[in-house]
């Protein structure tokens, strides 16, 4: 986060690792993990497909972003709630 600038927007941090919660019709079905160098990966086990993690609960505008460090940038710059799929 702090190479690309942004906050980590709630995610817990574990052993250096970003920790962030994928959501399935709310509730939490895996784990994505990322490394300070960029590496990604997912819980084992769990379930990706169709999941995600939301910035902020949408209003009258939400944004869909391809990662978790491109949302918190967009939330950043915008305010708007974001959900980046997997």
């Amino acid at each position: 986060m702090k190479r690309k600038g942004t906050k980590p927007q709630g995610v817990k941090l574990s052993e250096g690792k970003l920790v962030i919660p994928i959501r399935i019709k709310g509730d939490i079905c895996s784990l994505q993990f990322i490394a300070p160098d960029g590496d990604k990966r997912f819980l084992s086990g769990g379930q990706i497909t169709g999941g995600y993690f939301s910035i902020e609960k949408p209003n009258d505008i939400i944004c869909i972003t391809e990662g978790f460090a491109t949302g918190a940038s967009v939330y950043e710059a915008t305010g708007y709630a974001v959900c980046h799929k997997n």
